[in-house]
């Protein structure tokens, strides 16, 4: 299995959901038997990358639809069959920044 290089982009939709799409040839998803989709809310070293989940291949669409908490939250994805994994794609961030408020009190 050939693996190409794909590129994955994060869209925000809500506040509590972020949709991942990607680009991948057509003519190798025929090999590909599950996208797997990892995690981290940092990319502080040592990173922790966890399994957030695995996708069937779904020849019509790339996309997932993932819900995030407050913070940033970055994920990456691979293609993956019987022979095993493909190497990671890029690493797409959320952008999802919870606001803060800050009371001033004046000095008299």
């Amino acid at each position: 299995m050939k693996y190409a290089l794909f590129i994955l982009f994060a869209l925000p939709l809500l506040a509590d959901d972020l949709k991942l799409t990607w680009d991948y040839p057509e003519e190798e998803k025929a090999d590909i038997d599950v996208w797997k989709l990892y995690h981290t809310s940092s990319l502080e070293e040592p990173i922790a990358w966890s399994l957030y989940g695995t996708y069937p291949v779904d020849l019509t669409t790339n996309l997932i639809t993932v819900d995030i908490q407050p913070g940033r939250e970055f994920f990456y994805l691979t293609a993956s069959n019987y022979w095993g994994e493909s190497m990671p794609s890029n690493t797409a961030r959320s952008k999802f920044n919870p606001v803060v408020i800050d009371t001033l009190k004046a000095k008299h």
